[in-house]
């Protein structure tokens, strides 16, 4: 993977755009993920993984527990958690 410098930031070479970059990256970060799960019995599925990408490991993870903080919680509002909803 390229790093985003001064040079590609913004042109066609910069690797945020790269499809196939941004896959490699997104497997990555699921497998980081799931590693992370088994040290935190958080059971492995495709509802977790979802969670976790949307509003980071470690609030997932508080949320599970029920210690939410505000900042969890702005997150999950940001990404698509419905007034209706609660944690």
């Amino acid at each position: 993977m390229r790093p985003v410098t001064r040079n590609n930031r913004g042109t066609s070479f910069d690797p945020r755009h790269n499809k196939y970059i941004n896959t490699l990256a997104t497997a990555l970060l699921a497998r980081w993920h799931i590693e992370q799960f088994s040290e935190r019995n958080i059971p492995v599925n495709d509802e977790n993984l979802y969670m976790a990408h949307n509003i980071g490991l470690d609030g997932f993870h508080r949320a599970l527990l029920g210690q939410s903080t505000r900042k969890d919680i702005e997150n999950m509002r940001k990404n698509g958690m419905k007034p209706w909803m609660s944690i």
